[in-house]
Parts: structure tokens; sequence; C-alpha cells
């Protein structure tokens, strides 16, 4: 979110009650806009078309390949992103602009050539499905993760209205959709054909429109199309830590599409409609956190974390002390705050789902399970942000053990409580996040107590790449492209 710190920072100057109110519309813009933005839609789409299905099956399968169009592309990027940030954060500190524009064409074409492979398997095997809504669903599937890719490069972009013009444009083509052929579509046979290729062409849109507003910030290429790759080798616990937390986020969707008690299945695509729509409210229960987070860390923290490594530089002993101690109260501060808040937003979530599940008329099971995910979402999202602190201060080591053992503990602890029946559903979730949380609280205690010795020999105690083959494999590639 390079930039957003200086903008509000300018907003807040004012001190007013118009530039605070200024500033939280701002924050929500940049940070979850284009999600809230998707959300809206998805919401607004399964409003107009109630009792417009010809058949349950029909409206299972719509909804199922659009949730596997989200989740997966989501779990596939999740790694390639948080190392693409890395490369995109070293190459803006060097200013080699030219090679963050390169690894964008470099960064589509792997993700085009590796993950079309899963979705051409799973649409392979669906022989009940037409062709038309496999290619249909591929395009959206595909589209969805490129979307996630060029994410990565908003935090370098200037002007953060042509993100959300994206966005409103593509989701709004498919509202406007729906709208025009409401009427032609109920009822009809067709209509999942339809509805996906109304998001897939939404998608497209936003694809192109992403794809032009990233481009207009870095125009020149120059060959370095698949530099990037070395970052995986560079630092492949940031792409584990990265990858095992989005995929925790999921872990008992993927246990209780696998339960007998619980499973539901259209053509090849498995899921569990109960669980899988009380775990979508609470991830979104979750998300002001992540806009607390982003904000107050670039607004408060990052000033005395910047003052700190300052004082590492050119500082007396004395100067450290006590710039390490400010940065220190600074985190925890705004760690506890956010903690806090997002605790009572989380209670005024739970409240208001419960209500609205009431008066739809959602099944039973989404409602006994939906206060256990709400708590247990909570607190993983915090051992997160945990971990992701430790990141900053580069201890990778322990940011990767506390991701890979809250997915750990999430499959065992999920696994434990469906075996013991209906009364425990979701309270894995609880149990495991809970577990995580404190050991994510005791390593980034001990991360501080042990900064100094870290910043001093950053660098120094990672081994420099050598050009050995993989170097020679991703020199290879470039020279390959350049060519054609």
């Amino acid at each position: 979110m390079a930039g957003i710190g200086f903008e509000l920072k300018k907003i807040y100057k004012q001190n007013t009650v118009a530039a605070h109110i200024k500033g939280g519309f701002y924050s929500v813009f940049v940070t979850i806009g284009h999600v809230l933005i998707t959300i809206g839609v998805l919401m607004v789409v399964k409003v107009l078309l109630r009792d417009s299905f010809d058949s349950l099956y029909s409206e299972q399968l719509y909804s199922a390949i659009v949730v596997h169009s989200f989740i997966f592309p989501l779990i596939f990027t999740s790694g390639i992103t948080i190392v693409l940030s890395r490369y995109i954060a070293d190459k803006l500190w060097n200013r080699k602009h030219a090679d963050i524009a390169s690894s964008i064409l470099g960064v589509l074409t792997l993700y085009v050539v590796v993950f079309s492979v899963p979705g051409i398997v799973l649409l392979w095997r669906g022989q009940d499905l037409p062709l038309l809504l496999k290619i249909l669903s591929y395009l959206l599937y595909m589209q969805m993760g490129l979307i996630y890719l060029l994410m990565t490069y908003v935090s370098a972009l200037k002007n953060y209205k042509e993100i959300a013009q994206s966005f409103i444009v593509g989701m709004g083509t498919v509202i406007g959709l729906v709208l025009l052929t409401k009427g032609f579509l109920y009822q009809n046979d067709a209509i999942v054909v339809y509805l996906i290729f109304y998001f897939a062409l939404g998608t497209l849109l936003t694809l192109i429109g992403l794809y032009m507003a990233v481009r207009k910030v870095f125009k020149q290429m120059n060959g370095n199309y698949f530099e990037f790759l070395l970052y995986f080798k560079k630092y492949p616990k940031l792409f584990f830590s990265n990858v095992a937390y989005t995929v925790t986020l999921y872990a008992h969707n993927f246990l209780f599409w696998n339960h007998p008690a619980t499973k539901q299945q259209v053509s090849v695509f498995h899921f569990s409609e109960a669980f899988d729509l009380a775990t979508a409210f609470a991830v979104y229960s979750i998300l002001p956190a992540a806009v607390l987070f982003v904000v107050r860390t670039e607004v408060f923290f990052y000033d005395t974390y910047r003052a700190y490594l300052d004082a590492i530089n050119y500082g007396t002993g004395s100067e450290i002390k006590k710039r390490k101690q400010e940065m220190e109260r600074s985190m925890w501060e705004e760690f506890l705050y956010s903690m806090e808040v997002q605790g009572l937003i989380s209670m005024f979530c739970l409240i208001i789902g419960l209500l609205f599940f009431k008066q739809t008329g959602a099944p039973s099971l989404t409602i006994e399970v939906f206060p256990a995910l709400v708590l247990g979402i909570y607190l993983l999202y915090f051992s997160f942000l945990g971990g992701t602190l430790m990141q900053y201060f580069e201890n990778y080591d322990d940011s990767m053990r506390t991701f890979l053992l809250g997915l750990f503990l999430n499959l065992i602890f999920g696994q434990l409580t469906l075996m013991m029946g209906r009364d425990f559903y979701g309270m894995g979730v609880v149990f495991s996040s809970f577990l995580t949380l404190a050991y994510t609280m005791v390593k980034l205690r001990e991360t501080l107590q042990e900064i100094n010795f870290v910043i001093f020999t950053t660098g120094a105690l990672r081994p420099s790449l050598t050009r050995g083959r993989f170097e020679k494999f991703v020199a290879a590639l470039n020279d390959g492209v350049e060519k054609k």
C-alpha cells in the first residue's frame, strides 16, 4: 500500500470532522474497495434472481462454479503475490521500473501456463456439463487469478480511482446484463450458462482495466520477464507462509466438503452450502481489520519503525534503545487497538448476521456454526497480523512456522470436531486459532527481543544467489520470450 500513509497524513492534517470522514472512506476505498464491490454484486445478483432458477440443481451449479472460481485462484496466487510484492518493493526502491513492467508479462504468463492445468482437468471430468459452460467457467477461473495477480501491483499505483473504476465497470456490467435479461432468464434451462458468461465478461473488463492502469505507470519493458522467479529461491518462506495462511482460511470448508454428513456435490464440484455461507459471512466480518491494520500501520507504526532503522544506521546506543522502545510501544498499541475495535465490529456482525440468516430462512446449520466461525476467523486473522509483523522484522522462520502451525491445527481440530458430531461443528476453528494466536504472540515477543541482532545482520546471513541451474533456466526463459 505504498502511498496510502502519505495520503492519509495529508488528509488528517486538516483535523476536521469532514477530513476524518474523508480519511475513513479513502482507507476503505484503497484497501478493500474492490472486495466490497465484488461482494455487493454477488449479493445483488442473488436477490435479483431469487426464484429464477428452473431447478435446485441449476442454482447449486451456478453457486458452485462461482465459489470455485473465486477460492481456488486466490489460493493458487497467494504464494506468488507475496513474493511478487517483495520483488516489486525492491525494484521500486532501486527505481528499476522496467523490471516491474517486464514482470507483469512474466507473472501472467506463468499463471496461464501452470494453473490452467487444474481448471482443465476438473472441467474435463464434468461429462454432464455443456461444452460452452466449461469454456466460460474456465475463463472465469483464469481471469480471477490474473486479477488477483494484477492487484499486487496496485500498491505501486498513484491513481487508486482507476482501480475502483475497473471493478465498477466490470461488476456493473454483470448487474446491467442481469437486469436487462431478468425476464428472459426466469426459469430458463440455460440460465447457468448465461450467468457465468456475464461474470466472465465482467471479470474480463475488470482485468483489462487493471492491466491498462498498471501499464500507465510501468510502461517500458527491458526483457527481465521472469527475473521475479529468483525471489522464490531467495524468499521461499514467504511463499509457504502465505499459501499456508490462505489454505487455512478454507481448510474447514474442504473438510466439510468431504464429510459424509455435510458434503454436497453437483457435477464435479464439491461444496457444503450451509457451512460455505457461514464461512463467507465470517470472513466478511473481518474485513474492517484489514483496513485498520493498513491504516494504523502506515500512519502511526511505520514512522517509529523508520526512526528505529535510522537509529540503527546512524544513532548512538542510547538512541537505538530509545527508538526501539518507542517502536515496540507503538506496535503493541496499534495491534491491541485493532483487536479491540475489530472485536466490537465482529460482535456487531455476529448479531446482524444471525438476524439476517433467520429472516432469509438460511439453513439451521449456518446459524449454528456462524458464531464459532466469527470468533475463529477473528483469532486466526490476528495470528496472521502477528506473523506479518514478524516479516517486517525479517523473521521469516517464525512467521512461516506460525502459518504452518495454524494450517496443521485447523486440519487436526477440524477433523476431530467433525467426528465429535454436529454440536461441535465449527469449534475446530476456534480451538486451533486460539492456540495459533498464543504461539504467535510468544514468537512476536521473542522477535522483538532479538531485533537488534536481526537488523544488524540483515543480508549478511542470507545466502547470495549464485548463477546456478535455476538462474540459468530463468535467463533462458527471458531469452526465449525476447526472441519471440
